[in-house]
């Protein structure tokens, strides 16, 4: 199938905004199918390559967001969904 696949790294110190490690999204030509990736094979891949030194983050403002205890969050299922764990 073609497509564009997207992926960055998320590197240790930003562990608490994302799950760290390596995380890739798939778009299929068509845009009929897609979504998170956990495997794959290329075959004549076009790789390009960028370095991002910073990124902006905007975070809701609302009361719920604002007075959510993160702290308290357990990562243990989120981090099975983004790294294929069963």
């Amino acid at each position: 199938m073609k497509g564009v696949l997207i992926g960055y790294k998320i590197p240790g110190y930003l562990a608490g905004v994302n799950i760290e490690g390596y995380h890739f999204h798939f778009l299929s030509d068509h845009f009929k199918q897609g979504g998170h990736s956990l495997d794959f094979s290329l075959e004549n891949a076009q790789v390009e390559i960028a370095e991002m030194n910073g990124f902006k983050l905007d975070v809701a403002k609302d009361k719920a967001f604002m007075n959510y205890n993160f702290k308290g969050t357990n990562n243990t299922d989120l981090e099975k969904v983004e790294k294929g764990y069963e």
